[in-house]
């Protein structure tokens, strides 16, 4: 086991500057962002229950943002397109699979009113409730489900 060069850095600061330069954050919020090209994956990462969200720029789509808020287990995968973005969410909590919980997805810098469908894709589950609206630019869909 080697020690590292701690002469590179003459303070904390100074290593915490050059790894933010090297390694940029993505997103802003209190749950797991990451990304790889035009796929998103974010989840709730919190182990008490409680629900938690993020925001982050689009990079493909002429739509600007997308904030997302999960109960607790939520999560999903967001594939986005020039002319679309596909999320595919599941929120499941073995100890009450019949009970739904809320998810939302708030997509910023609409040109105008997107078009979307949604698909219940589970076997055995509880019918989700979806409504989306739109105002001001901004989509949001909100997801009530409990996908197994």
């Amino acid at each position: 086991m080697s020690i590292p060069d701690t002469s590179k850095w003459n303070s904390i600061s100074a290593k915490q500057n050059e790894f933010n330069s090297l390694y940029p954050a993505e997103y802003n919020g209190n749950c797991y962002v990451g990304r790889n090209d035009n796929t998103w994956i974010a989840y709730n990462n919190n182990k008490n229950g409680s629900n938690c969200g993020a925001v982050f720029d689009l990079k493909y789509n002429s739509c600007k943002s997308v904030d997302v808020n999960f109960n607790a287990y939520g999560n999903a995968l967001i594939h986005e397109y020039n002319d679309r973005i596909e999320i595919y969410a599941n929120n499941y909590g073995e100890k009450h699979p019949t009970e739904l919980r809320t998810d939302t997805f708030k997509i910023s810098g609409c040109s105008g009113e997107p078009s979307f469908t949604a698909k219940d894709r589970g076997v055995g589950q509880v019918k989700s409730q979806i409504s989306a609206s739109y105002s001001n630019g901004t989509f949001t869909v909100t997801l009530r489900h409990n996908q197994f």
